[in-house]
């Protein structure tokens, strides 16, 4: 969902130094086209959704001294990932649910087959709390844990033999999650597109257009059911030139508003 609105006010001089609060920042004696980003939870669930395994498995030889030519197998899959809001920062939990089986032979003279299944369930949960940086990069601020409920078989405990790993490929999904949301292109993308809107705005019987300075944003913020930037570019109604001016290009500078 996008919002923008325009103030037309006096050209005065725009100064480089940020205002504290969004509405201080507003209040400057210039032109300011505003954009409001709206991400509803359910489109980010599709986000998350559509970065998810459809299933997880995995296999693991000789896991016990109980057996022998024994194997340990688990598969599991993801279930949907339910979003919310808790001290301004955005939430989540999920779960795979799936199976642990175990294969092997009993040691004695006579060495019996065994097979032996149990449930598996995991119960993830994460947190976000993001924040944008002066490079236009969005630090996410996220962290997350996955936890095994216990499922022993002859003595095996897959907690035992598998958090260790899991906790490992958790750490490594949130790694490339963050890297990934460094540079999010679709928040850049929608600005440049106004940054140039504003660049179109002019007036031609009396000969004014508007030239874009500078863009400021706010900090995402965390609401009930959805996740909200407010972007603002601002600049200065000038006297049109001819031929008019090409576009300045878009800062490599974010002035960050609290």
């Amino acid at each position: 969902m996008c919002k923008w609105i325009l103030a037309a006010c006096a050209a005065l001089a725009f100064g480089s130094a940020s205002a504290e609060t969004l509405s201080d920042y507003l209040a400057q004696d210039c032109s300011h086209a505003m954009l409001v980003l709206g991400l509803p939870f359910d489109v980010l669930q599709t986000m998350v959704a559509a970065g998810l395994p459809p299933q997880y498995s995995g296999s693991k030889p000789d896991p016990t001294n109980a057996l022998v030519d024994d194997t340990l197998s688990w598969s599991a899959q993801p279930s949907a990932i339910v979003l919310g809001q808790k001290d301004g920062c955005l939430t989540g939990e999920g779960s795979a649910k799936g199976t642990v089986q175990v294969q092997g032979k009993i040691k004695a003279l006579v060495k019996i087959p065994v097979s032996a299944s149990a449930d598996l369930l995991a119960n993830g949960t994460f947190q976000a709390c993001p924040k944008l940086q002066s490079d236009w990069s969005l630090d996410a601020g996220l962290t997350g844990s996955v936890q095994l409920t216990e499922a022993d078989l002859y003595g095996v405990s897959v907690r035992g033999l598998f958090q260790d790993s899991l906790d490992k490929g958790v750490n490594e999904a949130l790694t490339h999650i963050t890297e990934d949301l460094k540079k999010p292109a679709f928040l850049t993308d929608k600005v440049v597109s106004l940054w140039n809107s504003v660049c179109q705005l002019s007036d031609d019987a009396k000969s004014i257009s508007v030239r874009p300075r500078a863009v400021a944003a706010s900090q995402p913020m965390v609401h009930a059911n959805s996740l909200r930037i407010t972007f603002v570019v601002s600049g200065d109604v000038v006297k049109r030139q001819d031929p008019p001016e090409a576009c300045p290009v878009l800062p490599t500078s974010l002035i960050v508003l609290e």
